[in-house]
């Protein structure tokens, strides 16, 4: 079997084409450095994978490519003397450190994850590119009121991580975690409570404003927060983190920064400690070569999750059966698509006032599948090239990095499951990723999509509208995308067939969640229908049918489709029937969310089998029947 796998999700209704008219604009877009813009053909913003940020590596082809997750560049060896006791918990670690040949250098490396690479710190820094030759100078900036980090002091780009920090002790205008609790199997609550800032001592800096919608919210640092009673042991804290990635040019003398990206993840961890380990930061250093300063990493264990002084963090693994519910307070400038790794999320969004939203979602965490190899260069030749055609003038991070391969200028690449080429590259080089993941772990996280894809349904700067979940070890780099002609919304994912032992099948999951006025749009209608049929088909011919409900959650619907095979151009459809008169109050982001359906006062939901010839539906309700025609499996 095969392994990639096509999702699409159909109306069992007439779709008729939506069409969004909108004045232009005057105001040019925000371009990357290097890249130009005029009104008839504006840039084309590149994306940052989880932990974001950053300054830009040289261009190639015309197109800017992704920074380096975290921002600045990734963590190197450093000589502190520290030797963790414990593996790896970074994925771009524990995959450097399987190359067969790290001294030779005779094999290309390339791996998809979506968990970030190194330590997310906040931090504001300029960056100025030279007429020629596109070498770059970089300056970390206290804030943009910062005289030497005008655009009149040589400075050409702007680059912002502000953090997710606690809302409870944070700087104003700070996005924040408003609360954070775990649900138990049978609906106990277990409130968690901030315990500390991380890094401890980190120095924050305060929001900006550069007017006309131009600013960035605080930079304020993660916390540490503790769940007692999560589960057995002595271990019940948290490491809650997280980005909004801001990008600006100085346009007429003065910035123009607008958010670019948002990543959150919930981890829970443990402590290692030693007097050797230091704080984290972020810092500058001189280009032995140009003699131009750049920003990098500094006191970044690669053994730790994140490390603050003498405290090394590590990832536990999730308790069983239990759900994280996290409400997130959120800029209404960061709007569209979530993708994310989660477990049957149920979300909401209430609008607190113009500039913010209350985002609020519940999910168990789910697989992070990260398919990875390494390959002899000699065994790689021109053909195996061939998907970057596709990329000659289309922005891509995973085409940027497949050039550099060819040029030899680098030979190892993790990149974001998500990103714009990773798809293309996995389906090309299939005979070596293999049946098997290179590491399987849980997660719980959620971040932009690349694109956005859904027909001019999703309004920008309006919140976010939809979150699309799957533990597929690729997948679309944007929102599911609307097919007005064949009345579906598909979305592409790719997996090995085999977790990382080799032995156990991955099993397919995909949620969706989104506002109902998003789904409204989406598909021409006026109600929302009780449930949806969802048909994988694979590749072979076989057909499973399983029969989901749909929930709501204040203004927002929840379905998905789970433990299906992931098997090459195979088709999950989903076919919404039936309807429901929606609720008497406006569906609009202010509306209040109501009692979640998967409380401990929603109806027990039962699952059957049922079979007909060769095609097999599953059906899950409170009372499930069968379809006319067939029959319950024994």
């Amino acid at each position: 079997m095969k392994r990639g796998a096509s999702l699409a999700v159909a109306v069992g209704m007439l779709l008729t084409s939506v069409a969004v008219s909108a004045k232009a604009e005057v105001t040019l877009p925000i371009c990357a450095p290097g890249q130009n813009s005029t009104p008839s053909v504006p840039c084309t913003q590149p994306t940052p994978p989880p932990g974001g940020g950053g300054p830009l590596p040289p261009l190639g082809n015309g197109v800017a490519p992704t920074p380096p997750l975290g921002g600045g560049t990734p963590a190197g060896p450093i000589d502190s003397g520290f030797k963790s006791a414990y593996p790896a918990d970074r994925s771009v670690s524990a995959f450097t450190k399987a190359n067969p040949d790290i001294s030779g250098n005779s094999y290309f490396g390339v791996a998809f994850d979506s968990s970030a690479r190194i330590q997310m710190l906040p931090y504001v820094s300029v960056e100025a590119q030279s007429a020629t030759g596109g070498n770059r100078e970089q300056h970390i900036c206290q804030d943009l009121a910062d005289s030497s980090c005008s655009p009149s002091a040589k400075w050409q780009s702007a680059f912002v991580n502000s953090g997710i920090g606690n809302c409870a002790n944070t700087l104003p205008n700070a996005a924040c975690v408003e609360s954070f609790s775990l649900i138990t199997s049978d609906g106990k609550e277990i409130k968690a409570s901030p315990i500390s800032k991380f890094p401890q001592d980190f120095k924050e800096f305060p929001a900006w404003s550069g007017g006309s919608g131009s600013g960035y919210t605080a930079g304020v640092a993660p916390w540490i927060w503790r769940a007692e009673g999560d589960g057995p042991g002595s271990e019940h804290d948290y490491y809650l983190t997280g980005t909004i990635y801001s990008v600006g040019n100085g346009q007429g003398g003065s910035w123009q920064v607008k958010p670019l990206s948002f990543y959150f993840e919930a981890i829970p961890v443990f402590r290692e400690t030693s007097s050797l380990i230091k704080a984290a930061a972020k810092t500058e250093t001189e280009d032995f070569i140009t003699k131009l300063k750049r920003v990098d990493n500094l006191n970044q264990e690669s053994d730790c999750l994140a490390n603050d002084t003498g405290v090394c963090l590590h990832r536990r693994e999730f308790p069983a059966d239990l759900r994280l519910k996290i409400t997130l307070k959120m800029p209404r400038n960061v709007s569209g698509w979530l993708n994310g790794r989660l477990l049957k999320p149920e979300a909401s969004v209430t609008q607190i006032d113009n500039s913010w939203d209350r985002v609020s979602i519940e999910a168990n965490p789910t697989q992070n599948i990260m398919a990875g190899t390494y390959v002899k260069k000699s065994d790689v030749s021109s053909g195996d090239w061939m998907w970057l055609d596709e990329f000659t003038n289309k922005p891509s991070t995973a085409a940027f990095a497949g050039r550099n391969f060819v040029r030899g200028e680098s030979s190892f690449y993790v990149g974001e499951s998500g990103e714009v080429g990773a798809l293309n590259w996995y389906k090309a080089w299939a005979k070596w990723f293999g049946s098997k993941a290179f590491s399987v772990k849980s997660s719980w996280t959620v971040q932009t999509t690349q694109s956005e894809s859904t027909g001019g349904c999703v309004k920008p700067e309006q919140g976010l509208q939809g979150i699309v979940s799957t533990n597929a070890a690729i997948y679309s780099s944007g929102a599911p995308q609307a097919d007005n002609k064949n009345s579906t919304l598909t979305y592409q994912v790719a997996s090995p067939l085999k977790s990382s032992d080799g032995s156990t099948n991955n099993v397919g999951v995909y949620s969706l969640s989104m506002s109902t006025s998003l789904l409204k749009c989406l598909y021409n209608v006026n109600a929302i229908p009780t449930q949806a049929q969802i048909a994988i088909t694979n590749d072979d011919g076989k057909q499973t049918v399983q029969t989901s409900s749909i929930k709501t959650s204040g203004s927002w619907v929840n379905f998905g489709a789970y433990n299906f095979d992931y098997s090459d151009l195979s088709l999950l459809t989903v076919k919404l029937d039936g309807t429901q008169n929606l609720p008497a109050h406006s569906p609009s982001p202010t509306s209040s969310p109501s009692k979640s359906s998967g409380s401990a006062t929603s109806p027990k939901q039962l699952t059957i089998t049922c079979i007909k010839g060769k095609t097999t539906k599953i059906v899950t309700g409170a009372k499930p029947t069968c379809p006319a025609g067939f029959k319950v499996k024994k």
